[in-house]
């Protein structure tokens, strides 16, 4: 992804292909004038599986909202984008394939984990992260074995991620983003991994419900179908009673999504007391009711109710609750007319092991303001784990709650949940500074029943103990993330492990050489937090100063070395010495030798300039009788041998030039000579 990419939107309608997305179409075409489109926000996500390729022609233009990511260089920003909602029924790798229909396409891709979580919470929570990649590459993009990392940022970076590992029961959004106009659309599947995002529950109606005067059977399924698989004439349903028959269906949550879990059957006439049965169908849209994965109804099973005479509708479950959680679901057996809850949700009060109030009501009404469903908001989200009441009272209004035939459900009538306690990831990090290697103790505190920890450490390291110790010689800064859940909650923490001074490394500055009567200075250059400084000079002197006074030696009958040495500490006690040789040196008076023997005895086999410790720019050259030259060097102690590439020389006289320059004087010397070879 670049910076500069086109953001701005223009209208485009959608189109989808018929192995998947056929069935968005007829319940899209009523919505196309509507500011949003289903699919294009995270909380109105298309729900799908892993048993088939999915065609996505093309996709409406929409302005991006800035995703949390670390991508420290780029702002990422979901432009244009597609979203896909999935479960993880097994834990295991999952496996993603974006084929771009066009050769110059860049699809981009975000993984987020959303379980109890507000889908809203991908533009402000970064720890939903799960894998994404945002390169700006051309092609196919999508997860790979072969991949480095699981977060691939902006710019010319690979096209491809590592499997992420995602996890039993819990739920997640996949979403697809293009960054420029010309958008011809992409295929997407995911195939590769070993976890499973097919759902292996074959859908089948869970329970039946007459309405108040029987006109109308609500009817409740085990799980999400697709809304577009329902014929609203009622065709895919059958009940068992003579003169009776199935003349609509509605289903009032596809108002606002692809799915539904319950629709409301329309008979010809009223049902009587006494018991019947309803049956599954293939209508007259050519299938019956179909789940994500294309699978239908079993139409070989009947569905046995009861309309009883006309009752109260009793308050009848709530939807599980996700992790800290700032709201629940009611669900009623029979229509509940809007009009008798108020806006404030007074008509509702919870007990449990810590304080909620409730602050007001959300209701999705169908046009004859009736509902099944009320979600019950509460102040703040709750936090502790335990059981808690939802009790019915009488509102401000005067009564609790009206069913759609005008029975008013009992005061005092409860519903029971429970809560699972949310967690933190929050962690402590304890240095303890080593002199080569430092270790670090993590630690959390495991409270809320957290038994699960998932540290990632540098080096992309995985520890899966409460309080992990590692150990590492770098200094340098290092990312540390842990998440940890209870079995139901989970929460993630990163911290970073800032950058440590140097560790301790003693070095210090001075000649290798020193000439008689002269004075040598050496000078500090250690690294690291260093307290004191012990030199050991080589002449009996020693010093406790960083940068100590100059040091002199006495003059010796010959060349000698002697050792000078510093040793350096920090105030945890470690310790580095760095020593050098220093030749103290009889004579620095440059002389050219007027004779050698170069006959490998060890004495007198090479010629040099000898003692040349203070010649800078030095040139020294030597030429045979006939002026050719037969040796050059700028380096004094490189000394010629008597031959001439690689042959002996014949003896006699050579002539030789020197120039240099005096390093205390600074004057300039050419001086000249001659030489015998003696062999």
């Amino acid at each position: 992804m670049q910076q500069d990419r086109k953001k701005n939107c223009q209208s485009k309608s959608v189109n989808y292909n018929q192995l998947f997305f056929c069935w968005c179409i007829l319940f899209l075409l009523p919505f196309v004038s509507n500011a949003q489109n289903l699919g294009q926000d995270p909380w109105t996500a298309f729900p799908v599986c892993g048993t088939a390729k999915f065609e996505q022609k093309s996709v409406p233009l929409k302005p991006g909202r800035v995703i949390p990511a670390p991508c420290n260089d780029i702002q990422l920003e979901d432009v244009n984008p597609y979203y896909y909602r999935f479960t993880a029924y097994t834990t295991g790798s999952l496996g993603l394939l974006i084929t771009p229909i066009g050769q110059n396409e860049d699809y981009d891709w975000h993984i987020f984990d959303i379980t109890g979580r507000d889908p809203s919470e991908i533009y402000t929570n970064g720890s939903l992260l799960v894998a994404c990649n945002w390169s700006q590459e051309f092609g196919p993009t999508g997860t790979s074995p072969a991949a480095a990392s699981l977060v691939a940022c902006g710019g010319p970076t690979p096209k491809w991620s590592k499997l992420p590992t995602i996890t039993k029961g819990h739920t997640y959004l996949l979403m697809v983003s293009h960054f420029t106009e010309n958008q011809s659309g992409y295929s997407l599947e995911f195939k590769g991994g070993t976890a499973s995002i097919t759902d292996p529950l074959l859908p089948a109606v869970s329970a039946v419900q007459p309405n108040c005067d029987g006109s109308k059977l609500n009817v409740w399924f085990n799980k999400k179908l697709r809304c577009s698989s329902l014929a609203t004439n009622g065709s895919d349903f059958s009940i068992d009673a003579p003169g009776y028959s199935v003349v609509g269906a509605t289903a009032i949550q596809c108002g606002s999504g692809f799915d539904m879990d319950s629709v409301q059957v329309t008979l010809n006439k009223p049902l009587i007391p006494g018991n019947y049965s309803l049956s599954v169908r293939n209508g007259n849209d050519g299938n019956s009711l179909l789940d994500y994965c294309d699978r239908p109804v079993d139409s070989t099973t009947t569905t046995a109710f009861r309309m009883e005479l006309l009752v109260p509708t009793p308050m009848d479950s709530i939807v599980t609750p996700g992790c800290g959680v700032q709201s629940v679901e009611l669900i009623f057996r029979k229509n509940i007319n809007c009009n008798s809850v108020t806006s404030s949700g007074s008509e509702f009060k919870i007990t449990g092991p810590v304080p909620v109030t409730v602050t007001g009501v959300s209701l999705s009404c169908n046009p004859g303001k009736l509902t099944n469903r009320i979600r019950v908001n509460f102040m703040a989200p709750i936090g502790v784990g335990g059981n808690y009441i939802l009790q019915l009272v009488k509102g401000s209004d005067g009564n609790t709650l009206l069913d759609e035939c005008g029975q008013e459900t009992p005061e005092g009538s409860e519903v029971y949940f429970t809560m699972k306690d949310t967690v933190s990831a929050a962690f402590s990090i304890q240095q303890i500074k080593g002199c080569k290697i430092d270790t670090f103790v993590l630690s959390h505190d495991g409270q809320h029943l957290v038994d699960s920890w998932q540290w990632t450490l540098p080096n992309e390291t995985v520890d899966n103990r409460q309080n992990p110790v590692f150990q590492t010689t770098s200094r340098a800064a290092q990312p540390i993330r842990l998440i940890v859940s209870n079995g139901f909650c989970q929460d993630t923490s990163d911290q970073v492990i800032p950058a440590g001074e140097e560790r301790l490394r003693a070095l210090f500055n001075g000649p290798s050489e020193l000439c008689p009567k002269d004075g040598i200075q050496f000078t500090d250059a250690s690294a690291g937090p260093v307290t004191s400084w012990n030199w050991e000079f080589g002449n009996g002197s020693v010093s406790s100063q960083p940068n100590p006074t100059m040091q002199y030696y006495q003059q010796p009958v010959r060349d000698v070395e002697v050792t000078v040495r510093l040793t350096i500490n920090d105030e945890i006690g470690c310790t580095d010495t760095a020593q050098k040789k220093l030749l103290l040196v009889s004579s620095c008076i440059i002389v050219v030798p007027n004779a050698f023997t170069p006959n490998n005895d060890g004495r007198n086999d090479k010629l040099f300039p000898t003692n040349a410790y203070k010649a800078d720019n030095l040139v020294f050259r030597i030429f045979n009788r006939y002026g050719q030259l037969v040796f050059e060097t700028r380096d004094w102690t490189r000394k010629w041998d008597g031959r001439l590439n690689g042959r002996d020389l014949d003896a006699g006289t050579y002539v030789w030039t020197l120039q240099y320059r005096h390093r205390d004087s600074g004057r300039q010397y050419a001086l000249k000579g001659t030489t015998n070879l003696i062999r």
